[in-house]
């Protein structure tokens, strides 16, 4: 089920201090470049405390993928000695 919309609230102008050149922006820019090399991945809130960023999150991705590759080798050497 697809979620509705946000409402546009009526009479809400744009902050002064974005001072946005609105006759060379472009909507939409960097949306093609950040697809092909951005993942976005939804945390379980219950794990937000233990990866606050993205940084936290990679080095505990590298770390497991570490162990899973040990894991592997190990267990092609003792397929190969039995």
């Amino acid at each position: 089920m697809k979620k509705a919309p946000p409402k546009a609230r009526e009479g809400v102008e744009m902050r002064r201090e974005y001072d946005i050149p609105w006759d060379v922006a472009v909507r939409g820019k960097y949306k093609r470049r950040a697809g092909r090399h951005t993942y976005f991945v939804a945390i379980d809130n219950d794990l937000k405390a233990a990866f606050p960023d993205a940084d936290a999150v990679n080095n505990a991705l590298r770390a497991l993928a570490d162990l899973a590759a040990q894991y592997q080798a190990k267990k092609m050497r003792r397929r190969r000695s039995a």
